[in-house]
């Protein structure tokens, strides 16, 4: 895996989100909106890299993100069931080259 890959997320409140990773540091891996890529278009809320927690990074899947998609807009984040489908998403993998030291 690499810098640019689609992952699926997981947010706070477990809403699932799909976005892009801008890179991996020791600290964990930092994620934009995937619709940003375009660094010409206008600024949005999501173009900005976040840091995520490692265990909050899935390898993209599109046959379980609208099923977590669906789940969460219907029984909300505490749901049993999107809790189930989360379980079902496959960490994403980070190669140790990859990390980038940031520094403090």
């Amino acid at each position: 895996m690499s810098n640019n890959d689609v992952v699926l997320c997981r947010s706070f409140g477990n809403e699932p989100l799909v976005r892009v990773v801008w890179s991996v540091t020791d600290e964990g891996i930092l994620i934009y909106g995937q619709d940003n890529r375009d660094w010409s278009k206008q600024v949005q809320d999501d173009s900005v890299p976040v840091l995520a927690p490692f265990d909050a990074v899935y390898e993209y899947d599109d046959v379980l993100f609208p099923q977590l998609e669906k789940t969460f807009r219907n029984f909300g984040g505490l749901s049993p069931k999107l809790e189930r489908l989360w379980q079902q998403a496959r960490p994403y993998k980070v190669k140790v080259a990859n990390i980038n030291k940031v520094d403090k």
